[in-house]
């Protein structure tokens, strides 16, 4: 995946993610705050970044509402039936996808409002350092 960390910082403003919906639960898991490096080589050798820790937690709390295998149609709120991301395997298939609703799309996710700018920022500094697992 090719890095797109200095076009994020001009879509952060739009506070969405992915091909997602829903509301924000009460946990959200981040691994870390993002306020103080952006990523880097550094940051990616610091930092615990996992799936477990950082990609799972953010797609539980912004996508799985909508984007979740189990839930029928009428409960996907138009998520695309194709379009799951509660699993690693998921989210590696559907990441640039992710990547264009979250920086890049003119109709950002999730449509009921998204994450904070912080919760943002780890994302993409997850993904930045590969998205390891």
């Amino acid at each position: 995946m090719a890095s797109w960390t200095a076009e994020r910082g001009v879509f952060l403003v739009a506070l969405a993610l992915a091909t997602a919906c829903g509301g924000k639960s009460e946990d959200s898991g981040s691994a870390a705050s993002s306020s103080d490096t952006a990523a880097s080589g550094d940051t990616c050798e610091t930092q615990p970044w996992s799936w477990q820790n950082t990609g799972e937690p953010f797609m539980r709390t912004w996508c799985t509402q909508c984007h979740h295998r189990d839930l029928p149609a009428e409960q996907r709120q138009g998520a695309p039936a194709e379009v799951n991301l509660e699993t690693y395997t998921d989210f590696q298939a559907w990441s640039e996808r992710i990547e264009a609703r979250v920086w890049t799309d003119t109709a950002p996710m999730p449509p009921a409002g998204g994450p904070t700018e912080e919760e943002l920022e780890i994302l993409a500094e997850w993904m930045d350092c590969g998205a390891p697992e």
